[in-house]
């Protein structure tokens, strides 16, 4: 539902990767299971980190496979224009991106504002080989043009106050064509902005607190054979304050700690639909907190032991709509020598359900299937599809070990090596029930066969349910309710 472009870290899902802009959220785009990079301008980044391992202790939820920050340049001085041009070898895609960024440096502050523009012509299926059986027309990559600009700006207000604030806007067009299917075509428009106003305040003692308001939106208009739109909404309110405990043999004890609320909305309204599909919102409060311990250090190192470092993190996150999450990290590094580091994390994550797995539409389909234990060899059944507001979350163990070389011989070099194992669980799927489902045992923990009355008939209630008996039976008639809704079913293990 939407022409964005994710991060997707570990293979486990856009869902499951946290992006950050400037160290804070975003409203998430299409039907709110990923954050849209490509709305960011190229022109306004100085550096992208990565954080290849379960954060969820630190960030909370969706830091499962990982962090992903975008941090935006602040220190520019001049103007800078870029020019790219990029063509398919085969087919008629061009794509061409223009930007210009402005920014100027005081002794005590700073703004830079940066736009760009790009132009990308769509990929026709039959421009490769491996698509070209596809029905003309049909696209592999749709047309687009997109907007963006940013504008971030800093000012000290005295030795001991700065402020600073953020403020962005990005809108695109895309059209894809799809022959094959009944929506031939889809046009969309994505418009994306956002705010953050921040106080930091120098404390002495090398200790130092920042207080940060953040607000973000993602809208999605989609047209192809109806119109829907989605709105994502993120607001919140972060602090935190940082600094030197005390001092020990191997280095400065440090600890974070901090608090944040936030309100996370969803809305989707459909042109076949007299009110909103969903309209759900939550809110979020969240305590955090890090130790970094030095355990030995330059000051007292011994032979096998020129490092040892601890760091130990826990968050707690309250949800307003459905409970509450605690999750850990502790990660250990040992330096044998002089370039040799040898590392390790343990940690537990997790991603809450979306709005739209939690509160979208229901339904189910009245049928009779097959049932060798039935006199008749078939049995009325109602299949349930959609939503499932008895989610729970995804919940995720990770651990890390690896080892960096970096010989004092030989500058420059280095050399790095991790291995990961993370258990991901309770992961909401749909089952994916066949005619088979009443005689396979496979499927055995989703049929019910003293099905609820009240939950029979609020399926059968829904615009989304179909009665295939003709009108013969009704919804609460059916004598087995088979469950093909989203449920916390599976696992995933990956190395």
């Amino acid at each position: 539902m939407n022409s964005g472009t994710g991060v997707n870290l570990r293979g486990l899902g856009n869902d499951s990767t946290l992006v950050l802009l400037n160290g804070r959220r975003l409203a998430p785009a299409g039907v709110g299971n990923f954050v849209d990079i490509s709305m960011i301008p190229l022109t306004a980044i100085e550096r992208i980190e990565v954080l290849t391992d379960g954060a969820s202790a630190i960030y909370g939820s969706d830091a499962v496979g990982g962090v992903v920050n975008f941090r935006l340049r602040t220190d520019y001085e001049g103007f800078e224009t870029r020019v790219r041009y990029g063509s398919a070898t085969s087919g008629d895609l061009d794509d061409i991106q223009l930007g210009q960024t402005f920014g100027t440096t005081w002794d005590t502050g700073h703004v830079l504002i940066s736009y760009e523009y790009q132009k990308r012509d769509n990929l026709d299926a039959n421009d490769r080989a491996f698509a070209e059986d596809q029905p003309d027309p049909t696209d592999l990559l749709p047309r687009q043009k997109r907007h963006s600009a940013f504008l971030t700006a800093g000012q000290s207000l005295s030795d001991t106050f700065d402020i600073f604030a953020d403020i962005f806007y990005s809108k695109r067009n895309a059209h894809l064509r799809a022959a094959a299917l009944v929506n031939a075509e889809d046009n969309q428009e994505t418009e994306q902005y956002g705010a953050s106003l921040g106080l930091v305040a120098t404390l002495g003692a090398n200790w130092q607190a920042e207080l940060v308001g953040s607000f973000s939106r993602n809208d999605v208009l989609s047209h192809s054979s109806e119109l829907f739109d989605f709105t994502s909404d993120h607001l919140s309110l972060e602090g935190k304050i940082d600094g030197s405990l005390f001092t020990l043999p191997g280095g400065d004890v440090k600890l974070a700690v901090g608090g944040q609320v936030r309100g996370e909305s969803f809305k989707e309204v459909r042109e076949s639909l007299p009110d909103p599909a969903i309209d759900a919102d939550r809110t979020v409060y969240g305590l955090f907190g890090e130790i970094f311990v030095p355990l030995v250090g330059k000051e007292n190192r011994m032979a096998g032991v020129e490092r040892l470092e601890i760091t130990v993190a826990g968050r707690y996150e309250d949800y307003s709509d459905f409970g509450s999450s605690t999750d850990s990290k502790l990660g250990l590094l040992w330096s044998p020598t002089a370039g040799i580091n040898l590392r390790g994390t343990y940690g537990t994550s997790f991603r809450v359900p979306l709005f739209r797995e939690l509160f979208g539409t229901q339904g189910g389909i009245l049928v009779p299937l097959p049932d060798p234990s039935s006199t008749s060899g078939s049995t009325l059944s109602l299949v349930g599809a959609g939503a499932n507001s008895g989610l729970q979350p995804e919940i995720a163990t990770t651990w890390t070990a690896g080892f960096d070389i970096a010989p004092p011989s030989l500058p420059g070099l280095t050399i790095q090596a991790t291995y990961f194992d993370i258990d991901f669980k309770n992961r909401i799927a749909s089952p994916g029930i066949g005619f088979d489902a009443l005689f396979n045992p496979r499927f055995e923990p989703v049929v019910d066969r003293n099905p609820d009355q009240a939950l029979l008939a609020f399926l059968g209630s829904s615009p989304e349910s179909f009665n295939l008996t003709g009108g013969v039976f009704d919804f609460t008639d059916a004598e087995v309710f088979i469950d093909n809704r989203f449920l916390n079913l599976s696992s995933v293990q990956t190395r």
